[in-house]
């Protein structure tokens, strides 16, 4: 059964969500000033530094080690991928249009916030009420965690909005059971898992919960198809990354080498 809050937004709630919009985009613009002469910015370190290491040659051919790695090449070009592949790709697209820049990288990666501020507030309203969606991006758009990760190279500004589309999906296929959501569902589970390998994780506790709700309400015969659909349409959203594992490493390897440890931290 639908909420009332499927309702058409009444202007007064709109006026809010614009506000709440303004003010995420003001605070990630003062953090985004704030930070704008961190050497960090040109040079990050870890995680964030390979990830953009592994952009700039996708982008540009350049695969120089950068000036941390101390000499030693990483062989992303050669290797099965050691981490994730789906936001160095992405990262790649930024470099290409910013040209590199730093600051202009992570002001188009804010953008994510926003959209994790209306996605939280549409998901809550349908949900619950207007209040909750309300609060609920109230929340996405002020937090301090939001802020900051979304500016950080590690792909969080894609994997949080993505999550709340694929709750979304959720909630359409409890209520509907459309095979056009199941598939839907399945392209955005697999975007995450390559975003992020112990997305996986949970994925099977949902995968379950939706195939016993959907029994439930329409039957054997629906259920099946259902977690059938999601199922293959997730495996195929990441065969690339798999088949191209197998061709330059000869390995099985579905995703990311470091799966496995990542899925035991």
């Amino acid at each position: 059964m639908e909420s009332k809050a499927a309702e058409r937004p009444r202007r007064s709630e709109i006026w809010i969500l614009v506000a709440m919009l303004i003010l995420a985009a003001l605070l990630r613009g003062a953090y985004l000033w704030e930070i704008r002469d961190d050497p960090g910015l040109r040079h990050p370190p870890v995680d964030a530094g390979f990830n953009l290491h592994w952009a700039r040659g996708l982008a540009t051919g350049d695969w120089t080690p950068p000036p941390d790695a101390a000499g030693r090449d990483p062989a992303i070009r050669d290797t099965a991928y050691q981490r994730p592949p789906g936001y160095p790709y992405v990262l790649a697209t930024l470099v290409a249009i910013t040209g590199g820049d730093p600051l202009a990288i992570r002001a188009l990666q804010a953008l994510g916030g926003l959209a994790a501020v209306f996605l939280a507030w549409r998901l809550g309203r349908r949900m619950v009420d207007r209040w909750v969606g309300l609060v609920w991006a109230g929340l996405m758009a002020v937090h301090w965690g939001f802020i900051y990760f979304e500016t950080d190279l590690n792909g969080m500004w894609l994997f949080i909005p993505l999550s709340l589309v694929a709750m979304s999906l959720l909630l359409n296929l409890v209520r509907d059971g459309r095979m056009r959501d199941a598939a839907l569902f399945g392209l955005v589970a697999g975007l995450l898992v390559l975003l992020r390998s112990n997305a996986i994780l949970p994925m099977l506790p949902f995968g379950l919960a939706l195939g016993v709700v959907v029994w439930r309400r329409r039957g054997t015969a629906t259920a099946v198809r259902t977690l059938s659909v999601t199922a293959v349409v997730g495996a195929l959203t990441l065969a690339p990354a798999t088949i191209r594992n197998a061709f330059v490493s000869a390995q099985f390897v579905p995703v990311s080498a470091n799966g496995g440890l990542t899925l035991f931290h």
